[in-house]
């Protein structure tokens, strides 16, 4: 099955925003593309993360293909992290898209 998210957010100043997808035990995830959108600027940046791997973090725009396969166990989380550490708040997105699995 065919999956995409998207999380794109006017995150505060000074904040943190997570969105996250824990896999079931045995639920895949073959990941084909992930990408960022943030202002170019040290203080913005979006990070997709697997348990404690980060697949991808950006202080910009960018896309990558990858060919990422994300096995769950009912604990890890695949999450889209969007940080503004800036004085003023910012419009900052994530995303990843692939196939879903089960067993």
């Amino acid at each position: 099955m065919f999956i995409e998210t998207r999380f794109y957010k006017q995150v505060a100043s000074s904040s943190v925003e997570t969105n996250e997808c824990i896999l079931a035990s045995n639920e895949k995830i073959y990941l084909t593309e992930f990408g960022g959108n943030a202002v170019y600027s040290k203080d913005v940046k979006v990070e997709i993360i697997w348990d404690t791997t980060i697949l991808l973090a950006t202080h910009g725009d960018t896309v990558q293909k990858t060919a990422e396969e994300l096995i769950g166990d009912g604990i890890k989380i695949l999450k889209i992290v969007l940080t503004n550490d800036s004085e003023q708040a910012e419009t900052v997105g994530g995303y990843y898209m692939g196939e879903k699995y089960i067993g």
